[in-house]
């Protein structure tokens, strides 16, 4: 999974998700929604799927700023149980326990 985004009034926004599962590929644009928040939504949406269950999702820039808007947006579709691990102040790795 990768973020692509754009500075717009001096905020990182972001406007594309592209997911590659192994097999198949989808982007998800900002142009195709009413906001961030919404492509943001649909995109982890698509991975909380039964078929992705015990699946290792591996995140392109995460440990910068596409950790934020990922994991804001996580938060607000589930209860998570969060661990991070952190070294040298960047995330280097996150565990989830969802419930």
């Amino acid at each position: 999974m990768d973020i692509e985004t754009r500075t717009i009034d001096g905020d990182f926004i972001p406007y594309c998700i592209s997911i590659y599962d192994g097999k198949l590929s989808k982007s998800y644009y900002l142009s195709d929604y009413n906001n961030p928040e919404d492509m943001l939504t649909e995109a982890i949406k698509s991975l909380m799927k039964r078929k992705y269950n015990k699946y290792k999702i591996y995140l392109h820039n995460f440990s910068y700023f596409d950790s934020v808007f990922l994991l804001t947006t996580l938060s607000s579709l589930t209860s998570i149980n969060l661990f991070p691990q952190v070294r040298d102040g960047r995330f280097i790795n996150y565990y989830l326990d969802l419930m």
